[in-house]
């Protein structure tokens, strides 16, 4: 893997762990993960190790959104001989790469961030970053 898309599947671990509240609290709870300076010690081997318990309380904050957040509409497109996919509203952009992975943009990211896969894997990593600002919204506003 190189090290752009190890990069990339980090910074999705981060996204999914640090805006899923229930998996927050309970990685605070068991002394993780430090609030104080958002210092995250082997995330990755945090996640490995307590996968199950994580899935877990991630599908419950999954489900408890269901009803509110949608899925993103997107619309395929064809530029430079390269797929690619627009949201409706043009927040979300999905590109397939010739490096034989794709990447995807989202309202103020500076680059796109980068997923092992094609179009379908692009766009279902924009869709689990589109929720994860959800959940942060959530959680900020209930302080």
């Amino acid at each position: 893997m190189q090290r752009h898309e190890q990069e990339a599947r980090d910074e999705h671990y981060r996204s999914l762990l640090k805006f899923h509240k229930e998996v927050w609290g309970w990685l605070i709870k068991r002394g993780l993960v430090d609030p104080a300076n958002d210092e995250w010690r082997g995330f990755k081997e945090i996640i490995e190790e307590h996968k199950d318990e994580i899935e877990a309380a991630t599908r419950r904050a999954s489900k408890a959104l269901d009803p509110v957040v949608k899925p993103l509409e997107w619309h395929a497109g064809r530029h430079g001989g390269v797929d690619y996919a627009d949201t409706i509203i043009g927040t979300y952009n999905a590109w397939n790469s010739t490096r034989k992975n794709a990447y995807f943009m989202a309202p103020g990211m500076g680059t796109g961030c980068w997923v092992e896969g094609g179009l379908a894997e692009a766009k279902a990593a924009a869709q689990t970053h589109f929720e994860a600002r959800i959940h942060s919204a959530l959680a900020k506003s209930e302080g």
